[in-house]
């Protein structure tokens, strides 16, 4: 082997080592869905079967003079058989980074259409669910002035989202959360202690139970984020009982008016079960039979007054006047039953 022929066989060598750490450095192994031509991987298999070719054919070329006939074009096949065979491999790797390129493309599209089809179908089920947000039949609430007052979502947007929190566009997930639901029923729970243990003696005793009541109910409407009521919608009463001349500030000053309110903040928590596509859980509905029985009449709460009123009570001594600053909060007939 002459001087030349080695040069030729190192400048080889050196090249086909710096193209592997090329191809190393851009991490050509991982292809992209760019096209083909910006592929590495695609250019290395190529330009190396090319530059073999050129490489290991001007090694043996060297020796033989260039000839335009039939005896050159032979013994040009002849003698360039390893450079023709080293150039034909540029066709089977170009087929096979074709094929892998073409696969990551197709990955890419499905995945493109995975992802629209997903963030489709957030806003379509986000859409149709407001939709039956906004629709949800609630009952008319009656309050102390006798207006009634259609419920209705604050926000539908925000309701949404919290009994879809796994619902965006990046999940396909639309399972509703009870956990607005579970938090009510612990409201409806709670009534329903109170109403186990009733009736009671104390006109007072029952007063504080109603007031409990309607602080649930309360608690239910903000549960719900449902839009707020008019707070001036408050009635006082005052009247005498024994002794005592009791003043009373209220939403629902009357026995039906409590009942009317619970059943229609019920009707609501059924409602949305229905609005949201999740049953209603017959253990609870055992669990509230006191509830549901006052609700229909079947379980009155004794009443002692014409109308019962909750909320904020004063009690004074007979013959005491009771208004604005008539007593102090020092006054020791001043008592107020909290919530």
């Amino acid at each position: 082997m002459d001087n030349f022929q080695l040069t030729i066989l190192t400048i080889y060598f050196i090249y086909i080592a710096w193209h592997l750490n090329h191809l190393r450095i851009k991490n050509a192994l991982r292809m992209n869905s760019e096209p083909l031509t910006h592929q590495p991987l695609f250019i290395a298999a190529i330009t190396i079967p090319l530059f073999s070719f050129i490489a290991f054919g001007l090694i043996i070329w060297v020796n033989y003079s260039f000839q335009l006939n039939e005896d050159g074009f032979n013994t040009f096949l002849n003698i360039s058989k390893l450079p023709l065979a080293l150039l034909s491999l540029s066709i089977p790797f170009g087929v096979v980074v074709n094929n892998i390129h073409r696969t990551i493309q197709t990955d890419k599209q499905i995945k493109e259409a995975e992802k629209k089809n997903r963030i489709d179908g957030f806003y379509n089920h986000r859409k149709n669910t407001i939709d039956v947000f906004q629709n949800v039949p609630f009952m008319s609430l009656k309050v102390a002035d006798q207006t009634q007052e259609k419920l209705e979502f604050e926000n539908s947007y925000k309701i949404y989202g919290l009994f879809f929190p796994n619902s965006s566009i990046f999940s396909d997930i639309h399972i509703p959360s009870r956990l607005l639901l579970e938090e009510s029923e612990k409201k409806f729970l709670k009534i329903n202690k109170l109403l186990t243990d009733f009736p009671n003696p104390s006109p007072i005793g029952q007063l504080r139970k109603h007031n409990i009541i309607e602080k649930h109910l309360e608690g239910i409407h903000k549960i719900y984020h449902l839009s707020a009521l008019k707070e001036k919608r408050r009635v006082e009463y005052s009247w005498h009982y024994k002794d005592y001349l009791i003043s009373i500030i209220t939403k629902f000053p009357s026995h039906s008016e409590l009942q009317q309110a619970m059943h229609v903040y019920f009707s609501c928590y059924v409602e949305i079960h229905n609005a949201v596509g999740l049953p209603v859980r017959d253990e609870f509905i055992k669990k509230i039979k006191e509830f549901n029985d006052f609700i229909i009449n079947k379980n009155n709460i004794p009443s002692v007054w014409t109308r019962v009123p909750s909320g904020y009570y004063v009690i004074s001594a007979p013959k005491v006047k009771v208004g604005p600053g008539s007593l102090g909060r020092n006054d020791p007939h001043l008592v107020h039953i909290p919530s």
